[in-house]
């Protein structure tokens, strides 16, 4: 008796897919976090139970389970990474994390696969003794690519609002952290289905700035991050200046300070309604900060740094940092220090300098920089690595720091 030949059609990428997804088994996980506990079920819920031992869901069609100290990874079946906990040194920051396949978290850092082998940071790594250890990272700061890539990212957090007319702000869910550009929060999160109680505004006249603690005793500000208002005219914004500081922070631990919210004022001018300049002078009074570096963007036709220390006054004539700081500069692209009179009595460098007794530096990149990643991306790091070096490991004290 002949056996009969059955000839099988090939199965389909979406078909192979399917049948593995129905025919994964997910295996339950507990994470254990200083303030909750974390469990991940075989039916692909994460719930957190808090203190008082209420339980609360966060996220469905989860795979896999991370707990840190106090913050949790949750990879998706949709190969996205949701994080939920503290996140005092940027460990939730994986928003924008895709293509993922394994996920671990530490105790101040997170860390992910992906299809293509490419390893994915966020956090601080801590050393035993709890100081920041020199290699503390959001992302690999040599490559350039994932540099600049990291910026866009943090670009799309400052929103453009219309200052007389319809305000379009940002809105972060606080369980999975996924970001929405509306007029007004959503009902519920559409990756996590967290409901809209769960947003928090990230533009709105109660909270006009971000402000970003770090460890080394040195200020970034972004004055002009979003669109402003001078002489009754709405001015553009300094693109990228936001997104930079914050990379800044992530990767070199300094502070930062950045507005993303306009609310129909100039951050420069005495008529600042704002008062950004006040707060910028109560930040370093009360955080002991031994530098102020104000970044903004200019309009030069050919990749440059210009740096302002009104003739050396703001730096009461002492140029060691302005000497180190153009030296690595000037081995990148063309350095330029008070080329011209690039700031006013009113301008924030010179009202901290005056108020603080601070060392100041105003400090523009000009456009073309925008458009090419590799320059402006050494450029970042080079101005990240040169205040770090400065300034880190010891406690200075302001009128010794310049």
């Amino acid at each position: 008796m002949k056996k009969k030949i059955v000839c099988l059609t090939p199965l389909t990428a979406d078909e192979i897919k399917s049948f593995i997804t129905k025919n994964t088994t997910i295996v339950p996980e507990i994470g254990i976090c200083r303030s909750f506990i974390a469990v991940l079920h075989s039916d692909g819920r994460v719930t957190i139970t808090d203190a008082a031992k209420k339980e609360t869901e966060l996220f469905n069609n989860v795979i896999q389970l991370s707990s840190g100290a106090d913050h949790i990874l949750c990879l998706g079946s949709d190969k996205r990474v949701y994080s939920y906990g503290d996140n005092s040194f940027h460990q939730c920051d994986v928003s924008n994390w895709n293509h993922v396949i394994k996920i671990k978290a530490s105790n101040y850092c997170s860390a992910a696969l992906t299809e293509n082998n490419k390893t994915l940071f966020a956090g601080t790594f801590e050393s035993n003794t709890g100081s920041v250890q020199k290699k503390s990272i959001h992302t690999d700061t040599e490559n350039t690519t994932a540099v600049f890539d990291l910026i866009k990212g943090l670009n799309t957090r400052y929103v453009v609002d219309d200052c007389n007319g319809k305000v379009i702000n940002e809105y972060v869910c606080s369980a999975c952290g996924s970001s929405y550009k509306e007029t007004k929060p959503p009902q519920m999160c559409s990756h996590c289905r967290a409901p809209g109680q769960k947003f928090i505004s990230y533009g709105s006249k109660n909270q006009n700035t971000r402000i970003i603690k770090g460890r080394i005793p040195v200020l970034f500000s972004a004055p002009y991050s979003v669109r402003y208002l001078r002489n009754g005219e709405t001015k553009a914004s300094d693109a990228y200046t936001g997104a930079i500081v914050e990379y800044l922070c992530q990767c070199y631990h300094v502070h930062g300070i950045t507005r993303i919210f306009n609310n129909n004022d100039d951050p420069n001018s005495s008529k600042d309604v704002g008062n950004y300049r006040k707060m910028l002078e109560n930040y370093i009074d009360t955080h002991n900060i031994c530098v102020l570096v104000d970044l903004y963007t200019n309009s030069n036709d050919y990749p440059s740094v210009e740096i302002f220390t009104n003739n050396g006054k703001n730096l009461n004539m002492k140029y060691d940092m302005v000497k180190e700081l153009t030296s690595h500069l000037a081995k990148i692209c063309p350095v330029s220090v008070d080329k011209k009179n690039g700031i006013g009595r009113n301008m924030i460098c010179n009202y901290i300098h005056r108020k603080n007794n601070l060392p100041c530096y105003k400090i523009e990149l000009s456009q073309p920089l925008l458009g090419n990643p590799e320059i402006l991306c050494r450029i970042i790091n080079e101005l990240g690595k040169t205040f770090q070096n400065r300034y880190s490991g010891r406690l200075i004290e302001k009128d010794e720091s310049y």
